[in-house]
């Protein structure tokens, strides 16, 4: 099984092209499945699979958790069951997953429009933050995930014509236009570092966890209580976006969605918001 599991990671990598995080964590998913499997060997396909699913209720996991969790194992049973058809037992794994969990309907976090600029208007007290805006900048400008700005280069970056080349989940490459202050702002901060615009080193040289650090500092700064991270950022460009009436297959577009239903979510946000605050402050309410 070891050989199967290697040959299954390496056709993530290299036909799937799933990015970096959503690799390691099916990794750790199939092999959490198949310990627990390795403790419970005289049971019955379908009567696994429940007991997996109790197992994982027990822990506490959110259904989105699960969901992930899951998916994962029908990724790795329709590999397996397709290449190693002495492996026929997996296929009743498969059909034994049942329905994946709903995930849980939140409203993604999000910043008002204020506090945005609240957040970019953020001066650093010491020169080694003094970059820390700039980060905060290309995020909210691009609506980058986190995942993909610390693997922006300078060679995807092409400042003449005011736009950034980004790739994706799976490899998918997508242009992103950014506004001439974002250009002028990046271009400074290049020649201050004496950056090559060919370069294809790290623009910042940052770990997502840093990131995730600079922008609940800048957050902090800017008197937001509430927990703010870069994909925070992320939902609240797309839910102005819808606000400001943008065309949803361009917010597709800007996102890197593969699916407009994923895009079609903030349209739903947007109009629970505005009921909540219809019901709120209605004055016939």
């Amino acid at each position: 099984m070891k050989r199967i599991f290697d040959e299954f990671s390496a056709f993530l990598v290299t036909q799937k092209r799933v990015a970096s995080h959503t690799f390691h964590a099916y990794s750790h998913d199939i092999q959490q499945f198949l310990l627990f499997r390795s403790r419970h060997e005289n049971v019955e396909p379908r009567e696994l699979m429940l007991l997996y699913r109790e197992w994982l209720i027990d822990r506490g996991l959110s259904p989105r958790t699960m969901a992930r969790k899951l998916s994962a194992l029908r990724t790795f049973f329709t590999f397996v069951a397709d290449r190693y058809p002495r492996y026929a037992h997996l296929q009743e794994l498969l059909q034994s997953t049942g329905q994946l969990p709903r995930r849980l309907q939140q409203l993604p976090r999000s910043c008002t429009a204020e506090e945005m600029q609240r957040m970019l208007s953020y001066k650093p007290t010491s020169i080694k933050r003094r970059y820390d805006r700039l980060i905060c900048l290309i995020l909210y400008a691009t609506g980058m995930r986190v995942s993909e700005f610390v693997c922006l280069t300078p060679a995807h970056i092409q400042l003449r014509e005011g736009r950034i080349i980004v790739r994706g989940k799976g490899g998918r490459e997508r242009v992103i236009p950014i506004p001439d202050t974002v250009v002028q702002e990046i271009q400074q901060y290049m020649n201050t570092q004496s950056i090559s615009p060919v370069s294809v080193s790290p623009l910042f040289s940052l770990s997502r966890q840093q990131v995730w650090r600079i922008i609940r500092r800048i957050a902090c700064r800017a008197g937001i209580v509430r927990r703010v991270s870069p994909h925070t950022m992320r939902h609240t460009l797309a839910t102005l976006c819808l606000e400001n009436n943008w065309d949803l297959r361009a917010l597709q577009m800007l996102l890197g969605h593969e699916r407009i239903t994923t895009t079609e979510h903030y349209i739903h946000v947007t109009t629970r918001f505005m009921q909540a605050e219809y019901r709120k402050r209605h004055p016939r309410k």
